[in-house]
């Protein structure tokens, strides 16, 4: 037991005491110290750790993702087919790739031709591509028509006058590459040698190949 004062007249009185023995002032308890047990403490559990925070997903950077890359192929795809009709291309035949319509080679001696007859079904964008020597050759491109009449003068001491297509001709080449658009119908591509002086007597040979797109 201990003597402590009193805290209202300042008497002294045991510390067992309930109340003080000359003013019966009630005499206050000391709390009982605090008990560290497994993180627990006598006033109460220990606080809670805080929980971590979750973390943020980083943002998406731009860039391409399997829906823009098949956007960008219907664009470009679409832009390829309006260029194509643009140009008069054959649409078919673009998807299908360039297609070898005749592929010939011939010998010519002054005065001869060959022509050589194919089929458009539809409108058609051709190249008519042509090798020619040691001499130069006439090449032209008429309709099925247009190579009856001009066989019919072919032999004709006088000959006449025939009609071919333009712009897939030329005349006296060694070497040519033209294109046009046919339309749909019977074509020929003539290969000639014209009939020169008589000091060129050597063969031509010539390549014509036409290919359609």
């Amino acid at each position: 037991m201990a003597l402590i004062s009193c805290g209202e007249c300042n008497k002294e009185i045991s510390d067992k005491a309930a109340a003080c023995v000359n003013c019966g002032a009630p005499v206050p308890r000391a709390a009982p110290p605090a008990q560290v047990a497994g993180g627990l403490t006598a006033a109460g559990p220990a606080a809670p750790h805080s929980a971590p925070q979750a973390k943020s997903a980083p943002a998406k950077k731009g860039g391409l993702t399997l829906a823009r890359v098949i956007l960008y192929g219907v664009l470009l795809g679409l832009l390829f087919i309006v260029y194509k009709m643009k140009t008069g291309s054959s649409l078919a035949g673009a998807l299908r790739g360039p297609q070898t319509i005749v592929s010939e080679t011939v010998v010519l001696k002054e005065g001869e031709a060959k022509g050589y007859g194919f089929v458009v079904p539809s409108d058609l964008r051709v190249e008519v591509k042509v090798t020619a020597g040691p001499q130069p050759v006439n090449v032209m491109l008429m309709t099925e028509a247009q190579w009856k009449k001009y066989v019919s003068l072919k032999g004709k001491l006088f000959g006449g006058t025939f009609e071919y297509k333009q712009a897939l001709s030329k005349q006296s080449v060694l070497r040519m590459s033209e294109s046009d658009v046919l339309p749909a119908g019977q074509y020929r591509v003539v290969v000639e040698r014209p009939q020169e002086a008589l000091l060129f007597k050597k063969d031509t040979s010539a390549t014509v190949a036409i290919i359609g797109y």
